[in-house]
């Protein structure tokens, strides 16, 4: 802002609508309208040594533990990406890809992204269909992960 003009993203704010993006393996960007589950962290553990003179337990990292995400799109006629990879686990043919989920500004720049490796289509969710209103079909897409890296653009 030295030249008297405020930056184009002056602070963060709320994301609009359809301002994420995720990458399935090697499949094109797909939109969603909210990510949620993106979560890891040690769970606390209290150990005492045998021999400490001290009666209280020390706390100490478990092993790290990641969640299971959950991705809201709009039902795309003819996109079966979701269903012919869940489709692959009824047949016995484990298919983990690696997912990458984008923040992305106003732009389409990246602001910040999550990779999730070995990650598996846990269960897909079809929307509940209405014949009043004009609601868009929203799918429900939950992807379980063993490990998240996060890393700003």
């Amino acid at each position: 802002m030295a030249d008297g003009k405020p930056a184009a993203q002056d602070s963060p704010g709320p994301r609009p609508p359809f301002s994420f993006t995720a990458r399935f393996g090697d499949d094109a960007d797909t939109p969603f309208a909210d990510v949620t589950g993106l979560t890891t962290g040690h769970p606390v553990v209290e150990c005492r040594q045998g021999n400490s003179p001290v009666v209280n337990p020390i706390k100490m990292p478990g092993a790290a533990r990641v969640g299971v995400i959950a991705l809201h799109t709009g039902l795309i006629a003819r996109n079966s990406t979701f269903w012919a990879w869940l489709s692959d686990f009824r047949r016995n043919a484990i298919a983990r890809r690696t997912v990458v989920i984008k923040l992305l500004d106003d732009t389409g720049t990246v602001l910040m992204a999550w990779t999730l490796h070995d990650a598996w289509p846990a269960k897909v969710t079809n929307p509940n269909f209405h014949s009043e209103g004009d609601k868009v079909a929203v799918e429900l897409v939950e992807i379980a992960f063993d490990k998240l890296d996060a890393t700003d653009a």
